[in-house]
């Protein structure tokens, strides 16, 4: 149980920092940039699939 723990935790503040990051980027970066592909290009994701 405590792995489970530890996981959920970890996965928490990583969802926390996401959102802070996002959050940071809406404030920050004008409308004409795409938002999104700068949140997920700033996480190290170059290419996304969503299907």
């Amino acid at each position: 149980m405590e792995v489970f723990e530890l996981q959920l935790a970890h996965d928490a503040s990583e969802a926390h920092a996401a959102n802070r990051l996002m959050g940071l980027i809406e404030i920050h970066v004008p409308s004409e940039y795409d938002k999104l592909d700068l949140f997920f290009e700033s996480l190290g994701i170059e290419e996304r699939n969503i299907t």
